[in-house]
């Protein structure tokens, strides 16, 4: 079930599989490092309220590269809130765009500690290994 949906993207919540997925809208192109901030906070908070074990990242149709600081609020701010929840494994399928790879990439990689983080090609794959 959808759980949060904005012009940039939406939630979505399988409780059964303790999975919640991210989709980015092309919208995302719209995204301002404040507003970001703002959909992450609500992000945090489903996370939260629902303690999923597994998170999906579906970054395709992502259009906005996170900078330096907003990463670092992120893994300061976010990743703690998400972790102490009960979120183990994060998977992420990559956009395209090289540089929006890199930013995901690297905000990620400060969160080495907070969870088993993968990237991939496809929705499938990165299910197939969250599941499993």
């Amino acid at each position: 079930m959808i759980i949060y949906k904005s012009k940039y993207w939406h939630i979505h919540l399988d409780e059964a599989k303790q999975l919640i997925t991210t989709t980015f809208n092309p919208e995302s192109v719209d995204l301002t490092s404040e507003k970001y901030k703002e959909e992450m906070l609500i992000f945090a908070g489903l996370v939260e309220k629902f303690a999923p074990q597994r998170l999906l990242v579906n970054s395709i149709n992502m259009a906005f590269a996170i900078d330096l600081e907003t990463q670092e609020w992120t893994n300061t701010v976010i990743f703690p809130r998400t972790s102490s929840a009960g979120l183990t494994k994060v998977a992420i399928v990559l956009p395209p765009e090289i540089f929006i790879q890199l930013s995901l990439e690297q905000v990620m990689s400060d969160a080495v500690d907070s969870f088993t983080t993968r990237y991939f090609d496809s929705i499938a794959e990165a299910n197939s290994w969250l599941l499993n």
